[in-house]
């Protein structure tokens, strides 16, 4: 059958990174400026927190939210594509132990 078309690799990427994210207590994951990525946790909750002290590097907007900056090489991409190696690499990190 050969490799799912690109659309579907995208789908299940982006579901891929929910479900990762919602096991590391992320609730919501939005595209940020400068192509990096918002992660939002429950308040009260020490998600970012454990993801930080696993060396991934949030930096820290309130209690809830931080920004995860975009891996390196993006900067010269268009916006999907850049939102797609932004997401890889999340995925990648939260697939860490």
């Amino acid at each position: 059958f050969g490799p799912p078309p690109a659309a579907t690799e995208r789908l299940l990427l982006a579901q891929e990174a929910r479900l990762l994210a919602g096991a590391a207590g992320i609730v919501c994951i939005r595209a940020a400026e400068d192509r990096g990525l918002l992660l939002e946790s429950v308040p009260g909750e020490p998600a970012l927190a454990r993801l930080i002290a696993r060396g991934v590097p949030l930096r820290r907007l309130d209690a809830s939210r931080a920004y995860l900056p975009p891996p390196p090489g993006v900067a010269s991409l268009d916006a999907a594509a850049a939102l797609e190696a932004a997401l890889r690499d999340l995925v990648r990190r939260l697939r860490r132990p």
